[in-house]
């Protein structure tokens, strides 16, 4: 009867510890999903400001006083952009060598 005691509670300890991984996982998902949106709202804008920009000046709207003001902005929201990209890979490869327990 012991053998059986034993066999069952190693069966509820592998269960138990199935449940627990299935649910890390989860939360693993809703956290690179939450920082994928989080990433996606925070490129829009200054992607909208670069594509607006640099069609004024492509078509000739854009006084000549103002070229280059726009030019850093494009240049500043593009380093922007790439600290964010640069964070979000640093953040996912901490996340997936070191998760967090």
């Amino acid at each position: 009867m012991s053998k059986n005691n034993d066999t069952t509670q190693a069966f509820l300890e592998t269960e138990a510890a199935l449940e627990k991984a299935l649910a890390d996982q989860g939360r693993l998902e809703n956290e690179v999903m939450t920082k994928v949106h989080q990433f996606a709202y925070d490129i829009k804008n200054p992607l909208t400001a670069k594509i607006g920009l640099t069609k004024l000046m492509k078509i000739g709207m854009t006084a000549p006083d103002k070229i280059q003001p726009n030019a850093e902005i494009i240049r500043s929201s593009a380093i922007r952009i790439l600290g964010l990209c640069e964070d979000m890979l640093a953040g996912t490869v901490v996340t997936l060598c070191f998760p967090k327990k």
